[in-house]
């Protein structure tokens, strides 16, 4: 004879999933709600287009520091360095793949070959591989340098990150000039989209950043959860001298996810620099502090929390924006304080820091 169980309400509203469901249900009836009273349905459409958009770059970045910092507890602020040069070396290597003329100045220069005149998708698509490239050399040369002798000692990490931070801006403005920026044509990018209303334009940009965030998040899921490398990897997070016992090189699985993560912070500013078309060499540091929130937010070493909470805040802030200009800056740590105050180890934490 079975026993049916019980649970008790407090014991379901701990249960991230029951809370999921909730706060999805509520979520559709004040949006239903919010379009019939506050604004048109075209702004609407915008504004969640948009949402969307901004929550793939924030998670394309947060999905790199979640592996880093969530997962092994490398406080890396490099991060955010790392995403500004991924799009920096993308915008630099399209603008010369789609110039067919070899100026002046670069005649006989052994990258002369780089002036191929490409058509704009063939030239993002090469750029994206030199973008790519470079964001995991400079994890595994950080890694491999500067954190591999820092494991366990969080203060140290701090610090040594936060100089990597000033040494790596400072270094594009000696290559880019005094103010540091590189812009690049929004216009280059294959033009056209479909239209979900007649006032609105989504361009095809919008939807591959969409997408990109989506095979991100399928990927890494499956490869932490459904294969032997992610096994070894959450063994050795959670009791590395047993799985080194088990005869796993556990540093060098380390070492993967740390470049790993550099890759995928990489990817996060090709995309902001595709949809946004130009760059600063500050831009990844505004997006690591709002990356740092949804990490915690979604909980700690919990990559669909990660996922979960970028969606959040990317959908909720351009709304909260339109209405509550005086808070927007804010909105993100408000956010933060709420869920941490009902559920302290973040929406899918299962610890406690």
């Amino acid at each position: 004879m079975s026993v049916v169980r019980l649970e008790k309400p407090r014991q379901l509203l701990r249960d991230p999933r029951i809370m999921t469901v909730i706060g999805v249900v509520v979520g559709l009836l004040l949006i239903l709600l919010y379009i019939n009273t506050a604004i048109k349905w075209s702004t609407f459409v915008k504004f969640l287009i948009n949402g969307l958009v901004e929550s793939s770059v924030l998670f394309l970045m947060a999905s790199g520091l979640s592996l880093i910092f969530g997962l092994m507890d490398v406080v890396n602020f490099a991060h955010g360095a790392v995403f500004t040069w991924g799009g920096y070396i993308f915008v630099w290597a399209f603008n010369r793949f789609t110039t067919s003329g070899i100026p002046t100045e670069d005649k006989g220069h052994f990258l002369s070959w780089m002036y191929m005149g490409l058509e704009p998708l063939p030239a993002t698509l090469l750029a994206l591989v030199f973008g790519l490239i470079g964001g995991a050399l400079l994890g595994a040369a950080i890694e491999f340098i500067a954190i591999r002798r820092l494991y366990g000692r969080p203060v140290f990490q701090i610090l040594l990150t936060l100089g990597l931070v000033l040494i790596m801006e400072e270094t594009l403005r000696l290559i880019f000039g005094k103010d540091g920026t590189i812009n690049y044509t929004a216009e280059q990018w294959p033009s056209g989209g479909f239209r979900p209303d007649p006032t609105i334009l989504v361009n095809w940009k919008s939807v591959a950043i969409v997408i990109t965030g989506l095979v991100v998040f399928g990927s890494v899921t499956w490869l932490l959860n459904r294969t032997k490398v992610g096994l070894v990897i959450r063994g050795g997070v959670e009791d590395t001298q047993m799985v080194q016992a088990l005869g796993y090189n556990v540093k060098r699985y380390f070492f993967a996810v740390f470049v790993l993560g550099s890759l995928l912070a990489a990817l996060g500013g090709i995309a902001n620099s595709i949809n946004s078309g130009a760059g600063s060499e500050t831009m990844g540091q505004a997006y690591l502090l709002t990356a740092f929130v949804v990490v915690v937010l979604g909980g700690l070493g919990s990559f669909s929390g990660a996922a979960v909470g970028s969606l959040m805040v990317g959908l909720i802030t351009p709304f909260v924006g339109y209405h509550f200009p005086a808070v927007a800056d804010s909105f993100v740590m408000i956010l933060l304080v709420l869920v941490l105050l009902v559920r302290p180890q973040g929406l899918f934490g299962s610890k406690v820091y």
